[in-house]
């Protein structure tokens, strides 16, 4: 019985010895996780409105473009000339705009323009714009006839 428990005594320290041991046999495996993710950048940015010549009270369909058109950052942000001439039309399924007013310049009272300009989030230098023609009401085109 000494015999058998003398073995099992070696046994347990010589396991633990083993563990222990500050230079195992066993090899260091490392995994490198370096992700790129590729970026495609934007190099055009444009819109075109259904209409170029309207009058009050017209609403105007913008569809934008892009190129390339699988861009990372497609986000871009609207703007008007004049604040108070056109208006976005709410709850419609398309990007539309109404003309609510007439520009502050109106060529011998007749004819006026606001810029609409297209600018990309994701840098300000990539933009573009469309002039939109807004008739007095009463002028050419015929459809502007009271």
């Amino acid at each position: 019985m000494k015999k058998i428990l003398l073995i099992i005594i070696v046994f347990i320290l010589s396991v633990s010895a083993s563990a222990c041991d500050p230079n195992p046999t066993t090899q260091n495996v490392s995994l490198n996780t370096n992700i790129t993710q590729s970026t495609i950048p934007l190099e055009h940015i444009g819109i075109e409105l259904d209409k170029n010549e309207v009058c009050q009270g017209a609403i105007i369909t913008l569809n934008p473009f892009f190129t390339p058109t699988n861009a990372t950052n497609l986000n871009y942000t609207i703007s008007f000339s004049e604040q108070n001439v056109v208006q976005f039309v709410p709850g419609s399924n398309n990007l539309q705009i109404e003309v609510i007013g007439e520009p502050s310049y109106m060529d011998q009272g007749t004819v006026g323009y606001i810029m609409i300009t297209i600018t990309s989030d994701f840098d300000s230098n990539i933009n573009n714009s469309e002039q939109l023609y807004i008739y007095a009401i009463g002028t050419q085109p015929p459809q502007c006839m009271l």
